[in-house]
């Protein structure tokens, strides 16, 4: 009869120990928003460039991992280019979008991007700001 007394209040201790410790444990939230998410969307606006007139200019922006950005129409080529994102801003290292080379910053402000590039291609180098607004 002891040894009952004694193992029931050993499996009651265990049932209790391990219920505290349980509710105690707290489990950090997975994150699911992607800093490079801030920037996703469509945007449009004027352009203004050094060689070219004046265009209305639409890009669209897709976030392709947490700080990794597709950037599609940047100086109205139809083409895409990478931009990587570190908090409000975009930055699109020099690449090859057909026979131009681009590269720019982008800065988020509220509902709008502050858009800064140059286009480079055969030796003329054009250089475009442009405040575009999302859609």
């Amino acid at each position: 009869m002891r040894y009952r007394i004694i193992s029931a209040f050993i499996v009651l201790s265990l049932a209790l120990g391990l219920l505290f410790y349980g509710s105690a444990c707290k489990v950090e939230p997975h994150k699911t928003t992607w800093p490079s998410l801030r920037l996703a969307g469509t945007f449009t606006g004027d352009q203004t460039c050094l060689l070219a007139s004046i265009q209305t200019n639409t890009i669209i922006i897709v976030a392709t991992d947490d700080s990794t950005v597709s950037v599609t129409n940047l100086y109205g080529l139809g083409k895409s280019v990478t931009g990587k994102v570190v908090h409000d801003s975009c930055t699109i290292s020099p690449q090859i979008c057909d026979t131009v080379v681009m590269q720019g910053l982008l800065i988020l402000s509220g509902d709008s991007i502050n858009l800064s590039i140059i286009a480079s291609s055969f030796g003329r180098e054009d250089k475009c700001n442009a405040v575009l607004i999302k859609q």
